[in-house]
């Protein structure tokens, strides 16, 4: 049986509510894995890594697995388990950032991130603005395609995100995204004529995506 950390919280307003919901937690278990804990690495590589070694204090020789709410948070894990002599973890981070799948590649512990498609997420959400406008049915959930990115297609993902922005209509705003916050990855792919995400303000001293040798 597997035992399982969760890192990550989301905010909604100024309520700040749990990613890991009783659903997710059902899952897990009905799949033979423990959820040893959950608790916010603040969406930060140095949160997270401050989080994770207050966890694998608490749960020393017990975590298997660690999964985190984005790229970020899951490079701070990794570094807090390098920092503290751990080297078979099995972190999984979320958003597909190239940042996360270079580690992946390089054989790190960060295995797999998932990549959103928002390009998709986009157009679904407007069809189903005009359906709702014509009196139509609206589904009450809607699922957009998510692409888990491992060693195995990893170089493959990379490459799509080339040619995508290679093509974009964007590619000028490109070589800026290392000034954007919430644009530290390459667009995924179907987004061809996404622009960047919102902007946070410049980076502060330090590359927040800071990796420990």
């Amino acid at each position: 049986r597997l035992c399982m950390l969760l890192i990550g919280t989301c905010h909604i307003g100024e309520v700040q509510a749990s990613l890991w919901d009783p659903e997710t937690l059902r899952i897990c278990e009905e799949a033979g894995v423990t959820v040893l804990d959950a608790l916010s690495g603040q969406n930060t590589t140095d949160g997270a890594t401050k989080t994770m070694e207050d966890l694998l204090n608490a749960y020393p020789d017990q975590i298997d697995i660690v999964l985190c709410h984005n790229d970020d948070t899951a490079i701070g894990a990794m570094n807090a388990c390098k920092s503290a002599g751990v080297s078979d973890m099995i972190i999984v981070g979320f958003d597909g950032n190239q940042s996360a799948v270079d580690l992946i590649l390089a054989g790190e512990m960060v295995k797999a991130t998932v990549a959103q498609q928002p390009y998709e997420m986009g157009y679904q959400a407007v069809e189903a603005a005009l359906k709702a406008i014509n009196g139509e049915t609206v589904e009450e959930v809607i699922n957009a395609p998510v692409t888990v990115v491992t060693a195995e297609n990893g170089q493959e993902y990379l490459d799509s995100l080339a040619a995508m922005q290679g093509r974009s209509a964007c590619a000028p705003q490109i070589s800026h995204l290392n000034e954007w916050n919430m644009a530290a990855g390459p667009l995924p792919p179907y987004s061809r004529s996404a622009p960047p995400r919102g902007r946070r303000g410049p980076l502060k001293s330090g590359n927040r995506n800071e990796v420990i040798p």
